[in-house]
Parts: C-alpha cells; sequence; structure tokens
C-alpha cells in the first residue's frame, strides 16, 4: 500500500468516529479500528501504529491529513 492508502484509511476511520454519536457506536468504530490497525502491522511491518491512532482520535475527517 502507498502513504495515499494509508491516508484514505486514517481519514475514513477518522470521519466514523467523528460521526459516531452513541456510546454502541463508539465502541463499534474502537473495534474496527483495532482490526483495521492489526491488519496494517502485519502487511507493513513499518507501520506506525501509534501515529495512525493518534491521527484519528484527533482529526477532523475534512483536515488534511499526513
Amino acid at each position: 500500500m502507498t502513504r495515499k492508502d494509508y491516508i484514505m484509511i486514517t481519514r475514513a476511520t477518522a470521519r466514523a468516529h467523528y460521526q459516531s454519536v452513541g456510546i454502541h457506536e463508539g465502541a463499534g468504530v474502537r473495534i474496527v479500528i483495532r482490526c483495521l490497525v492489526d491488519a496494517l502491522k502485519a502487511d507493513n511491518p513499518k507501520f506506525d501504529e501509534e501515529k495512525f491512532v493518534k491521527e484519528v482520535w484527533t482529526v477532523h475527517p475534512k483536515r488534511k491529513v499526513g
């Protein structure tokens, strides 16, 4: 995957987090993020989990990421 792919995934997960309104939706988003992190780490040993998670939790989905 390219950097562009990782940015797209970060934006999509940030959007899901931003749009989740209930406690159950938020929990579902966190599960998806955990699964994505595991898959991305398996795909790329240099994947920076800490940076990815920080971006997902702090980035407004419409702000430029990267």
